[in-house]
């Protein structure tokens, strides 16, 4: 494979990744100026070697990059401006088709307008759809012909590889496209900070630009900027919105807990929908983590609250539940008798028991599975166990409502009534008489400690060892938890926050 070095270096034996075909490979020689070398560097016209598992001469096309397997990211929607040749005799239209040359990439295009009609010698900013992904990097140049590739209709600048489908011309997202404009990655960050919605992903835009690590974190020095860790991506945040957010979530929590001061706190997700900035789910539980860790605020499963909040029973409540707890935990924990039962059997009133048991509920102590008929917590979350276990050993990780009814030595009424309340909430996914477990809402019902810390978004590099590189910044990333709030989202992702 021939071509030119635009970023980076590449050397024998370095595992490299064709892009936008996703092919692995290593090199196994270079010629860097018609000589034979060890290694290449940016700028030189080097011929590599690969070898690998479907590397072929047919498998490599024109147009396709060499670069470090992290970099990896195709994209077939871009934001870029756009100018149009005064010699053209018809203004750009929406959606108007176009072929598209980048380096030496030629592929089908769509224009979408973001803003009026462009008339010749105009310029403005588009959207760019994509036949098929191309590999690119912010601030490269292209060219627009017309669908039969003989006549240049214009040309322009990428400005983000991560262009969105959908409110791609409202205020906010024109405000973005204008600072990533700015060609100084310094400036251009320091703009994207003040702009809604007031957060960088740090990791993305450092690989969008090219930028290495060193470079990154200099310029994260420079402007102070607050940086939030969410697996192997960086969120970043700048002084004055991080403070504004505490003041805000602190505020949040104590107006709440000002209204209801009989519940254990605030839904996750409402909270988080409530704040701003709005930050993305993983981003948010890691930095609730920090407010935690600072003894700021109590994190409990699905509830956030302030740190000094308790909800405490009434002495009468706190007598009639020394006597209820023994009846629906112990042996009996996965059969406990209802609320009339338990009336009957400690001669108290049925309404009593019965708020007493709504009231623990709100505590996040016990869960009403059925009409009148409640667990413990700890119980539910180890019911939840049995499900993973179950979706694990059994064939294609569905089981049936008797396999689980023998693991609990129940009564089949009792545990189709257990899995039809995990089906309420997204727990397990029911398909006919089969179950599977939703791997995103295991952690809605299961003891704090127990959740999960892996992430597998991919880590920013430095730029490609040959050709700009194309980066991912949405592939790969956490699946957003979503949802009600009165029992929703415990932590699943939670990493700390470095300054």
């Amino acid at each position: 494979m021939t071509g030119t070095m635009l970023s980076g270096a590449v050397s024998v034996d370095d595992r490299v990744l064709i892009s936008p075909s996703g092919l692995s490979a290593r090199v196994r020689s270079i010629h860097a100026q018609n000589r034979p070398t060890e290694r290449g560097v940016a700028g030189q016209r080097c011929a590599l070697n690969l070898v690998g598992d479907g590397i072929t001469k047919d498998a490599i096309e024109r147009g396709h990059v060499v670069l470090d397997p992290d970099l990896h990211a195709p994209t077939d929607r871009i934001d870029a401006t756009f100018r149009l040749l005064a010699t053209e005799q018809k203004t750009v239209i929406q959606w108007m088709p176009a072929r598209l040359h980048h380096a030496a990439t030629e592929v089908g295009a769509r224009i979408v307008l973001l803003g009026d009609a462009i008339a010749p010698g105009g310029e403005a900013l588009v959207q760019l759809v994509l036949d098929q992904p191309i590999a690119a990097a912010e601030g490269d140049r292209y060219v627009l012909r017309d669908t039969t590739a003989q006549r240049t209709i214009g040309g322009g600048k990428f400005l983000d590889l991560r262009a969105p489908a959908r409110k791609r011309r409202t205020p906010e997202r024109i405000a973005q496209l204008k600072a990533h404009e700015i060609g100084d990655a310094e400036k251009a960050l320091a703009v994207l900070l003040e702009t809604a919605p007031h957060y960088v992903n740090l990791t993305a835009f450092a690989r969008d630009r090219a930028l290495t690590e060193q470079q990154v974190q200099a310029i994260g020095d420079k402007l102070g900027v607050l940086k939030v860790a969410v697996g192997q991506n960086v969120f970043g945040l700048s002084a004055t919105v991080w403070q504004r957010f505490e003041q805000g979530l602190l505020a949040a929590l104590k107006d709440f807990h000002g209204k209801n001061p009989d519940l254990a706190g605030i839904g996750l997700e409402k909270l988080r929908l409530q704040l701003e900035p709005r930050l993305p789910a993983p981003a948010f539980l890691s930095v609730l983590q920090t407010f935690v860790r600072n003894k700021q605020i109590g994190l409990e499963g699905a509830w956030v609250r302030l740190a000094g909040h308790e909800v405490r029973l009434t002495i009468g409540d706190e007598k009639i539940w020394h006597r209820v707890m023994p009846l629906i935990s112990g042996a009996e924990r996965f059969r406990p008798p209802r609320v009339r039962d338990i009336a009957t059997v400690l001669n108290l009133k049925e309404p009593d028991v019965r708020r007493l048991l709504k009231l623990l509920g709100r505590m996040g102590k016990a869960d009403e599975v059925a009409h009148d008929h409640f667990f413990l917590r700890t119980t539910v979350a180890e019911m939840v166990d049995i499900i993973i276990d179950l979706g694990v050993t059994s064939t294609e990780g569905q089981f049936l409502a008797a396999q689980f009814r023998d693991r609990m030595d129940n009564g089949r009424k009792v545990a189709i009534q257990i899995l039809e309340f995990f089906d309420r909430h997204s727990v397990t996914l029911r398909r006919g008489d089969l179950r599977r477990v939703n791997k995103h809402r295991l952690d809605l019902f299961r003891r704090t400690a127990e959740t999960a810390t892996a992430d597998n978004s991919n880590s920013g590099r430095e730029s490609s060892p040959v050709g700009r590189p194309d980066f991912k910044s949405g592939r790969g990333r956490e699946s957003v938890l979503g949802g009600f709030d009165s029992l929703s989202l415990p932590p699943s992702k939670m990493k700390d926050l470095a300054r």
